[in-house]
């Protein structure tokens, strides 16, 4: 296959001038870091919008705001100030566990990343964990959260670009952790969970349970999260989350680890990450 038809290629340095490439031009596509395109891209692709120099770049705090420009690189990510410490630094620990180099990362981008939406990826897991809302820009400039944005199908096949994301921490955060299973530690994960939660007390005030490398798509414990809304945490509560858990979910065919090992993990790593919770209440 490979960019046989591929004959145009812009650089554009703003967002509108970007979109309007993209609106006026069948076969014009969006990259980043180019990781998946360049490498397999097909016919279809003739020309290339690249979003590198659009003024997306960047890292901001602002308070209990993190913005997170589209074409910062993973590689950013990890060596950015703002991500050095709780709760941020949860982001540097799934983009190392995706077993990636550091020249990959060094080129991979956020908005890459989201664009593919592959449901092996750990760091997606995990913005989605915490609730990131992702800021488009197309023929109107519109926020939606992450979990939206990937379950989208329709809106992911119209023109815009993501320009940024947004992850805002509320105050009574109490736990975002994130828990993997490898055959060895560089790579990618057999499974991999990113978990949320905020408590009002001692009771389960919001929570969300993402896995992934289950099926194409990420998946969330919706069943599992609702069980928690407004409990305590106990022994027994937690031995029930993570036995609907390795119930409830259905892995694809994958040759490194079978689908009855999987929901054995889920479950495992359900209740290793809220016995953890439940061990530190009252430390934040």
């Amino acid at each position: 296959m490979g960019l046989t038809k591929l004959s145009d290629y812009y650089r554009p340095k703003k967002l509108t001038e970007a979109i309007r490439l993209l609106k006026e031009n069948d076969g014009y596509f969006p990259i980043g870091g180019g990781t998946w395109l360049i490498p397999y891209g097909g016919p279809e692709v003739r020309g290339i919008v690249d979003l590198s120099e659009a003024g997306i770049r960047e890292i901001r705090l602002e308070e209990t705001l993190m913005y997170i420009g589209a074409s910062t690189t993973l590689n950013d990510l990890l060596t950015a100030p703002e991500t050095s410490s709780h709760p941020y630094g949860f982001i540097r620990e799934t983009i190392n566990s995706e077993g990636s180099t550091r020249l990959i990362d060094s080129v991979s981008t956020v908005g890459g990343k989201i664009a593919l939406g592959r449901g092996d990826s750990s760091f997606l897991a995990g913005l989605t964990a915490i609730d990131a809302t992702i800021i488009l820009f197309g023929k109107m400039s519109e926020d939606i959260k992450l979990w939206d944005y990937l379950n989208n199908s329709e809106l992911r096949k119209e023109n815009h670009i993501i320009s940024g994301i947004e992850i805002s921490t509320p105050e009574n955060l109490h736990s975002v952790i994130f828990e993997s299973i490898s055959y060895i530690r560089s790579s990618p994960p057999l499974i991999s969970l990113a978990l949320y939660l905020t408590l009002s007390g001692n009771l389960i005030d919001s929570v969300r349970i993402v896995f992934s490398s289950i099926e194409e798509k990420l998946v969330r414990l919706e069943e599992a999260e609702t069980m928690l809304l407004g409990k305590e945490l106990d022994d027994e509560l937690i031995k029930k989350v993570s036995a609907l858990a390795a119930k409830t979910i259905e892995p694809s065919y994958d040759p490194k680890g079978s689908a009855e090992y999987k929901k054995a993990m889920a479950g495992l790593l359900i209740e290793r990450a809220l016995t953890e919770i439940n061990s530190n209440r009252g430390v934040s």
